[in-house]
Order: structure tokens, then sequence, then C-alpha cells
């Protein structure tokens, strides 16, 4: 495991505009298709701290959004989307062939938790512009952390669109010290209060169409923002990750 995550490491050192989830120096090429190491090994259109959303044991914030603007911009969601969807294209057979084991089934999963994390990272409120991570924040206060103080603006929709995010991602976390159990209850909350599954919905499509006409400006001022603790098969959170060190805690 220490040996795959040295790898996965080596490999998502990229230029600042793409990066690799396999660089073509860790396949080993006899154990793939043609077509599949051709797949596997493609770029990925995006800033290369995007590659790290998965596998970390801590997640967070690094002072701005620079790194988040540099990530939540459509051509490296559909970049994400494309290598996904040509690997399940391609890769079919190969799955029980691997070498190393697992790995290109680690890899698929690692490429699967990126989608998800860059999808609840990029959510936007489409009064203000801000991230919705950091309007959650503001709105909950520096002082609740791990504490269950019922949230001011319950209806506001980056909250359910936050909670929601958070519990369609395929990993534990804690999210602002509050375990799993409590943010279903927190979803449930929502629902009963605000419209439904179908109100959070909407608000995410309506979200989606605001990103795309409106690009953020540049991040100048600094951002404290948020954090998350996850488990260790990865992360679900935030553009920006902590990952060197946290590889060899296992």
């Amino acid at each position: 495991m220490i040996l795959f995550s040295l790898i996965l490491s080596l490999n998502l050192l990229a230029t600042a505009d793409s990066f690799k989830f396999q660089s073509e120096e860790y396949v080993y090429s006899d154990y793939f298709d043609k077509r599949c190491f051709k797949a596997l090994t493609s770029d990925i259109e995006c800033n290369d701290r995007t590659g790290m959303l998965g596998s970390s044991a801590v997640a967070g914030w690094v002072g701005s959004n620079a790194t988040a603007d540099g990530a939540c911009i459509s051509t490296c969601f559909d970049s994400l989307q494309r290598w996904n969807e040509s690997v399940t294209k391609e890769c079919t057979k190969d799955f029980n062939r691997a070498y190393p084991p697992r790995q290109l089934e680690d890899t698929v999963k690692l490429a699967n938790e990126v989608r998800q994390m860059w999808n609840a990272t990029c959510i936007r409120d489409t009064k203000s512009g801000r991230y919705c991570f950091d309007v959650v924040d503001e709105i909950r206060g520096s002082q609740t952390y791990g504490k269950k103080t019922p949230f001011k603006q319950l209806c506001h929709p980056c909250y359910g669109m936050v909670v929601n995010a958070m519990l369609n991602a395929s990993i534990e976390l804690e999210l602002w010290g509050l375990d799993e159990d409590y943010w279903k209850g927190q979803l449930e909350l929502v629902h009963d209060k605000c419209g439904g599954p179908d109100t959070i919905e909407k608000n995410f499509e309506e979200q989606k169409v605001y990103n795309a006409s409106h690009p953020r400006k540049p991040e100048l001022l600094k951002n404290v923002g948020t954090s998350a603790k996850s488990s260790q098969i990865g992360g679900v959170w935030f553009a920006v990750i902590f990952y060197g060190c946290s590889i060899f805690i296992s």
C-alpha cells in the first residue's frame, strides 16, 4: 500500500495545466491492452493540484481560494469525465490481470473520488458568486466546530447543496467536527423544511448554469475557510490537500 501510494504521489507531479492519474513509467504495459494503457495514462486537463483531491488523511483550504479557482473550470470536469468514460470502455478486460495487483481498480477509485470532490468543491452561491463551503462556514461561525449548533439559515441553497454533496460521496468523513450520522439528520431536516430533494436538485442545476456564465475573478484576499477529516481511503473535499506525508500513515 505504501509503495502504491508513493508511486501515485509521483504520478501526480505534473505541469500546472495537466496531470496524469498514472504515468507511463509506472504502468506495466505487458499487463494491459494497448488501448487501455493509452486511456489510463492520458492527460487530465486540469490544474495539477486537482489530482491531489483523493487519497489523503486531511483536507482543507490553505489560506485562499486560488487553487479552487484554478480547478473549478468546466474543461477540467469535462476532462475528468472523458478519462472515466475512456478507461471504463477500454479497460473492462484488464481489471483481473493488472500488475501490481489492483493497480487499475485503485486508480479508477481515486479518479472517481477526485471527480466527486471536484463536484463538491466547486458549488457556488448564485447570489454572491462565492464558494458554498465558504458561505456555510461563515454562517456557522468560527466557534461551532464539533458542536451541533442549529444552522441559522437552514433553507439557504448552499446548505442543502453542501450537505447533499457530502453524503453523495463514496467515503466517510467528518465536516466541522461532526460525523456522517449528524449530516444525514441535517439533510432530512432540509428536505422536511425546505421543499424536499427536488429543491436541492433545482438549486444545484441553477448553480451549474451560473458557474458556466459567471467565471470567478482571481482570489485576492486570504480565506481561512474550513477543514474536513476523512478516512484513509480518501478525502471528500476542497480543492487543496495536504498530501505529502499522509501517504506514509496507514
